[in-house]
């Protein structure tokens, strides 16, 4: 009985407060190919050619990492196959740093692109925190999208999170070749400004900073 009306508490405070809570959402151009929406309000970080958006939701929080390939550390993707192998470890560094269950994983489609989506069940101090996680490698560039909330608010942030990954889009029709490290990288905006290097910062920076938030929220 008290776990439901606990499980109840979150729903009937969205009932009676969504009204006087409503929040603005807009569209964000991440670069040139990837786009999606985020709360007024957010902000953003470009450090070493690396962007990092953060916003907060009513019942939740967003974060969008991009972070281009480095040549030295990037695995080559020349098919479909190392892609998915390329999302398969991907998960796995960041299910054993973080040290949380790994559920709901999938491989679908964005157009024609590959992604792969998946939940990381966190145990912190304030309790259990969902974070829900699509992966999309394209353009010589990993962007990393994150909806997370705490377990609670569960039935109140189901609506944010479908909000935000549906909102996710990419501009021209790319095609699945784009996805692969042979490709041409086009967008000058997910690139150092230096057209000498193509990606500066590899896969390995990209997972300790998400990793690094993840932690860093589970402390506060």
């Amino acid at each position: 009985m008290k776990r439901d009306i606990k499980r109840l508490l979150p729903v009937l405070f969205l009932w009676f407060s969504v009204p006087a809570l409503a929040q603005t959402w807009e569209t964000v151009k991440i670069d040139s190919v990837v786009s999606v929406i985020l709360p007024k309000g957010h902000t953003s970080n470009d450090t070493l050619g690396q962007k990092v958006y953060s916003a907060q939701t009513l019942f939740g929080n967003i974060q969008v990492v991009i972070t281009p390939d480095n040549p030295r550390q990037m695995p080559d993707i020349e098919k479909k196959k190392h892609l998915l192998k390329y999302y398969d470890n991907y998960l796995n560094k960041v299910q054993k740093s973080a040290k949380g269950t790994v559920s709901k994983e999938r491989d679908t489609l964005l157009g024609d692109l590959h992604v792969k989506d998946f939940t990381l069940t966190l145990q912190g101090s304030a309790g259990e925190e969902i974070r829900k996680f699509r992966i999309l490698h394209e353009n010589c560039a990993t962007y990393t999208f994150q909806f997370f909330y705490n377990a609670l608010q569960k039935e109140v942030s189901e609506g944010e999170s479908n909000k935000f990954f549906n909102a996710i889009k990419v501009a021209n029709d790319p095609a699945a070749s784009s996805q692969f490290t042979s490709a041409p990288a086009t967008p000058a905006d997910v690139r150092p400004n230096n057209k000498l290097i193509i990606c500066s910062i590899g896969g390995a920076v990209l997972l300790a900073v998400v990793i690094w938030l993840a932690m860093r929220k589970r402390k506060r």
